[in-house]
Parts: C-alpha cells; structure tokens; sequence
C-alpha cells in the first residue's frame, strides 16, 4: 500500500497533533456546563462561517446566521442532498470542487486536504474533504481515545519502553478513513500487524499466533471469529487489551471476546463524517461522547429532539471541526440512547449507553394478524450468540420474513436446529409474528457477505 504522507512529514502532523491533545486536557477535568459552553461556542463560529462562505447553507438559513439556540429548528441535513448536485456549493473553500476533491483521494503525495470516503457500497462513495489542520485536530481526538482506553496502571512511558504489539483486523480498503487515520499514526515505533477482517479465518488465526499481540483491535464480527478460534483452542493469544469498532457490538457478543481474552473490551464509536465521535473508557458503562468535536441529538422519528434515556430512531450530527465541508444536523439512521448522568471515571462528556445498529437494518416479518412487523436484528442475534453448539450463523431478509443460516460443530443436527428455531421464537414472541415467516436452516458453510470495507452485513 503506498504511503500518503512521507515519514517526516506524518512525524510533523503527529507531533502537531499531540500539542492539540495536550489543549483538550483542560476541558476533561472541567464540569459538563463547562463542556456544553465550549460546545455552543463552537457551534457558534461553525453556524457563523457555514451561513458566510456556503452557498448551500446561506439558503438553508434563509440568509440569515442562525444561533445556538435555534439549532433544533433548523432543517436536518441528509446524505443524498449535500453530497450529491449541491456538493460543491456546501463546501466553503474558494476553488474546491467534488472533482478537485477526488483527484486528492488516495493521492500518494502531501495533499492541502486530506479526503475520507465511505465504502460505496450502495453507490458512489461519498467524499468528505478536511483541511490539513482539521484532520490533525481529529487526530489530536484519537489520541484522546488512546489515553481513555489504556489499562490502569499503564503509562506512555511503558509503551514507549515496551512497545506493545498492536494487531487490527479491519479494512484494507486503501481509501476508508480508517486506513487514512492508520497511515497519520504509522512511523514504525511499535509493532504493527493490519489483517482484513474479510481475509480467510484460518489465515488470521496463523498469523495472530506468530505476532502474538498485546492490543488487539477489530471489527465485532472479526473479533468474534477469532473469540470463537481461541474457545476452541485453535488459538492462543493474550492481548491485554481489546478495542472493538465499526460495527454493532451486543452483549453476547461482548461476552464471548471477555470470556476468551480474560479482559473487558472497549467499544468505538466513529464515522467517517465526523471521525472519532465516541470512546468507551476503562468503567465500561457507556461511550463518551467527544462533545468538543461533534454535536449529537438524538430525535424520534419525526425528527423531535428526545430527552437524555430515550433510544431514538435516528441521531443528528454536527461536526464541529471541520468548516471545509460543514456538516450541521446531519443524518444519520443509527439507533442510539444517549445518558447525562456521571460517569464514575470523572469525564464531563455524555455517554452513548447503546448502538443498536441502523434504522436500514430493521426487518419487517409478517405478523399473525397479517401486517408487517418491524424487528430489530438484535432480537435475533441474541439468543443465537448466547447458545452454545452455534459457530456462525447470518440473516437473510426475504420478501415477507427471515431466513437463518447456521453452522454448527453439533452431532444431532435435527436436534440442535429444533432448539436453535425455538429459541428464536421464543425471543420473537412479544411481536406476535407469524412462525411459519421465521426459517432456519443448518448449513456446513456460510458465504462471508462482507461490504467493499470487510464489515460484516448483519442482514
């Protein structure tokens, strides 16, 4: 994979970057009114230069300059309608245009901004354009991220003398922005081993045994595997710690990582919008939210803002760091539960206390009364990741109803597949479906179904 940045010029970003972390150390020791004051002062210069130098927003804004306060009456911003046609008149640099921005995708030279994309797995990728100095105040973020996942007890000074082997089972994709934040942070200091989460299993487990890391990190689904690998005894690593992202993580499936590494891991929360957005720290009760960086409202499906508790039906985005492509109230369809109340670990921030995936992701089965029913994938999901005998097992939506693919090691199928069915319906009941819409099938393998950024689809 060819560098984006050379070695002195990555050293140059980081060092800057660590300077900027060294500024947010103020705010993490504060008070959340603290915290909600740098916010609003944020969004204020945000709103400021979006309604000054972006077409696209000036007739959002009816040419007014909105403030802080009428945030939750301004128009909700969605994906299709600022990164389509209006792309170029939502961007507030003279001179950059959608074109420009794409010639500097992947581009192997220092380029003015740095451009993150999404997979495009439902069409062209969608370009999200910082400026140099914004992608090092998001990297100056993760740096932050870093700090709140390190065990107890462990210093930099122990890092820098020990330098702990850190392998990650993600994409190799060479334009998604996590392999763009890879790239800031590579300068060969410590160990590194990248593996695609869409590479055979057998593969990684090899390769995982011969590295033998101290962190790992990866996508649930990859994780997952591997959790199962080392159950099994087909693997033995010991990692102190596990860093989870990209993907749903559920309760069994975190269960099963903590019961085959022997630690709790440490959930993310980031998109390619907004970078970073939310870090798990070592109580592990929650994400916090990065609320310097990036603005969540959690709203109801009529787009009402809910009070702190209550899981929404989409979440609202506002990134605060970056004014080349503002982003104010932008849509996103995950379902999140979002709490204010303290954190024993001291942070100001709030707390994402729940992902349950994509409003896209909701199954609709039909209903013994014969109307559709909305299902959420985690309803099925649990009770197979909690029963024993399961290996793998995926999800396939039909026109009116589920298919189920399981794999299993068990001896009496028939038997196993009877519990396997009953046990999911059994955790269906509540919505009063129609059984005979919820098919499960044994197979002896099942085709990885991996998007262009080796995510596993759920569905």
């Amino acid at each position: 994979m060819p560098s984006v940045l050379s070695f002195a010029a990555r050293g140059f970003d980081l060092a800057r970057a660590l300077v900027s972390r060294l500024r947010l150390l103020g705010l993490e020791r504060t008070t959340p009114a603290a915290v909600r004051a740098v916010q609003e002062e944020r969004l204020r210069r945000l709103l400021e230069h979006a309604a000054a130098h972006s077409p696209f927003y000036r007739r959002r804004f009816g040419g007014r300059t909105p403030r802080p306060a009428d945030l939750a009456s301004l128009e909700p911003v969605r994906k299709e309608e600022i990164l389509g046609a209006q792309f170029d008149e939502a961007l507030t640099v003279p001179g950059l245009t959608k074109a420009r921005a794409r010639e500097m995708l992947g581009s192997a030279r220092r380029t003015p901004f740095v451009v993150a994309t999404t997979s495009g797995s439902s069409g062209e990728p969608a370009l999200y354009p910082f400026s140099r100095a914004e992608w090092i105040e998001g990297m100056a973020f993760q740096i932050r991220a870093a700090t709140l996942l390190k065990p107890a007890g462990w210093t930099w000074a122990r890092a820098l003398w020990e330098r702990p082997r850190t392998a990650l089972v993600f994409t190799h994709h060479p334009i998604h922005v996590s392999t763009r934040l890879r790239q800031s942070y590579t300068l060969g200091l410590a160990p590194t081993l990248s593996l695609a989460a869409g590479s055979p299993v057998a593969s990684q487990i090899a390769d995982l045994a011969a590295f033998q890391p101290s962190i790992l990190g990866g996508y649930p689904s990859a994780l997952g595997l591997l959790a199962q690998a080392q159950l099994d005894g087909r693997l033995s690593i010991h990692p102190f710690l596990v860093v989870t992202g990209g993907e749903t993580l559920t309760a069994p499936a975190r269960a099963r990582l903590r019961r085959a590494f022997g630690v709790e891991p440490h959930d993310v929360y980031g998109l390619t919008e907004t970078l970073l957005v939310a870090v798990e720290c070592r109580e592990h009760c929650g994400m916090h939210i990065f609320e310097d960086a990036v603005l969540v409202e959690v709203v109801d499906k009529n787009g009402r803002v809910l009070p702190p508790g209550e899981q929404g039906e989409a979440v609202l985005l506002t990134n605060l760091f970056n004014r080349t492509l503002p982003l104010i109230r932008y849509e996103v369809g995950d379902l999140l539960t979002v709490t204010d109340e303290p954190c024993p670990c001291g942070l100001p921030f709030r707390r994402i206390l729940s992902v349950l995936g994509r409003r896209e992701e909701i199954l609709k089965i039909r209903g013994r009364s014969g109307a559709l029913v909305e299902v959420h994938p985690f309803a099925v999901e649990s009770p197979l990741e909690e029963m024993p005998g399961v290996e793998r097992f995926q999800i396939r939506a039909e026109e009116d109803g589920i298919r189920i693919l399981v794999t299993t090691r068990e001896a009496d199928q028939a038997a196993f597949a009877a519990r396997a069915r009953r046990a999911v319906l059994e955790a269906l009941a509540p919505y009063g479906l129609d059984a005979e819409r919820v098919r499960l099938e044994l197979t002896d393998a099942i085709a990885s179904r991996h998007g262009p950024t080796d995510k596993q689809r759920r569905v």
